[in-house]
């Protein structure tokens, strides 16, 4: 987990693959943890391998919404709607599987009804969260990217543009 946080996602996955020949594999969270570690290494057919291994063991939300979102990353959009409607059945309150409940499924041509309808109920919340962290540069992000989808460009607009008139240090070096 320490690699993990320093983003040495190759020793990560190493340490990982070593807790599990250690006795680790039955532990849920060391597939998890493997499986972030060779997602964000962009080893995703592993990465899958991982998250349904530890689903298998214990289906938690964060390893259902992981898979989901590998399973859409690698095409399956259904497959991943199905796994991001688990991932709400555990965790009803999280907003973002809204939004990303109504990203595979628009990608996948579902009822267009229905996505604006996840992506208003995404909306909501990212609002709340916003209305409580309003220098939430990430917030205000996926809040407007909710109301453009769902049709609301107007609303999202003031937030671009405040999000655009921000001075962000993002880490990267200027020249």
């Amino acid at each position: 987990v320490f690699y993990l946080g320093l983003a040495r996602y190759e020793d990560a996955a190493d340490a990982f693959r070593a807790a599990l020949a250690l006795g680790g594999d039955r532990d849920p969270r060391v597939h998890n943890n493997l499986g972030s570690a060779l997602f964000m290494s962009d080893q995703l057919e592993e990465a899958e391998t991982a998250y349904s291994r530890a689903l298998q063991l214990k289906p938690t939300h964060s390893v259902v919404s992981n898979l989901g979102t590998i399973r859409f990353i690698l095409g399956n959009p259904l497959g991943a709607a199905e796994l991001y409607r688990e991932a709400l059945r555990i965790e009803p309150n999280d907003y973002r599987m809204y939004g990303n409940l109504g990203d595979a499924l628009g990608s996948a041509g579902g009822d267009p009804g229905e996505v604006r309808a996840l992506y208003e109920r995404a909306a909501q919340g990212a609002g709340a969260f916003l209305e409580a962290q309003p220098d939430s540069v990430d917030a205000a992000s996926e809040l407007a990217w909710y109301w453009v989808n769902s049709g609301h460009t107007d609303a999202a607009r003031p937030l671009l543009e405040g999000i655009a008139a921000r001075d962000i240090d993002d880490g990267a070096q200027q020249p």
